[in-house]
C-alpha cells in the first residue's frame, strides 16, 4: 500500500516546496509593491509560479506521491531550510 520514495520523488516534493516558497515571496512582494511597472512584473512571476505548482503536483499525482509524503518532507527540511536562509 506505501510507495517507498525514490531520489525523483524527494526531488519532486523538494521542488514543490521551493515554489511554494517563492509563491510566497512573491505575493509579499506584490503586496509591498507601489511601482506600477514593479507591480505588473510581480503578477507575471506570481502567474509562472502558480503554473509551475500546478504542472509540478499533476506530476506529483502520477507518480502516486501523496501529500501526507509532501507533508513528512516538508517537516524534515524545514530546519534545513531556515538554517540556509540565516
Amino acid at each position: 500500500m506505501f510507495k517507498k520514495k525514490n531520489r525523483a520523488d524527494v526531488a519532486l516534493i523538494a521542488e514543490i516546496q521551493s515554489v511554494t516558497d517563492a509563491l510566497a515571496r512573491a505575493n509579499s512582494a506584490a503586496a509591498q509593491c507601489s511601482d506600477p511597472l514593479l507591480f505588473e512584473s510581480t503578477v507575471y512571476e506570481i502567474k509562472y509560479l502558480q503554473t509551475r505548482y500546478a504542472y509540478l503536483m499533476n506530476v506529483a499525482r502520477e507518480s502516486g506521491i501523496s501529500g501526507k509524503d509532501y507533508r513528512d518532507t516538508a517537516r524534515k527540511n524545514r530546519g534545513a531550510t531556515w538554517k540556509r536562509s540565516s
